[in-house]
């Protein structure tokens, strides 16, 4: 029986080890993803602190949904409800942005060195309807009967 119990002393304790030993490696590679997690929100905030941000007016307040693309690519971005918006792209010097809203000219912006904010205020299109809109007969729709 003092042969069993040895036997079975060691094998406790080699599974006491071994769950030991895969305690510290998973906790030591826990701590490594947290390191990488860190520093790419590091840099990304480096990076948003260089993004253009800006507000898109007219003479009556801000205007949703307006465009804001780079000149000769399709990188670009909407304005939200307030009329605000932050370019995806680190801009530089002598970019060109189009600023454009159905009904508005669009209007060309060259960024500035190290220019961080863009305020545009659009101006609305003469728009004319040209001829006339004439009705002979009142429109009904055709159901087919079931």
């Amino acid at each position: 029986m003092e042969v069993q119990k040895i036997k079975q002393s060691k094998f406790n304790f080699l599974r006491v080890a071994t769950v030991a030993i895969f305690s510290l490696l998973s906790l030591h590679s826990i701590k490594a993803q947290e390191n990488t997690v860190a520093s790419k929100t590091v840099k990304k905030e480096v990076v948003q602190d260089n993004l253009l941000s800006g507000v898109v007016l007219d003479e009556s307040g801000p205007l949703a949904g307006a465009n804001i693309l780079l000149k000769g690519t399709q990188i670009g971005v909407t304005a939200d409800f307030d009329g605000k918006f932050k370019f995806p792209k680190v801009l530089q010097e002598g970019d060109v942005l189009l600023v454009s809203y159905i009904g508005y000219e669009t209007q060309k912006f060259v960024i500035k060195k190290n220019q961080k904010f863009l305020k545009v205020e659009l101006s609305g299109d003469d728009i004319n309807l040209m001829g006339e809109v004439e009705v002979n007969e009142v429109y009904s729709s055709k159901q087919k009967a079931k």
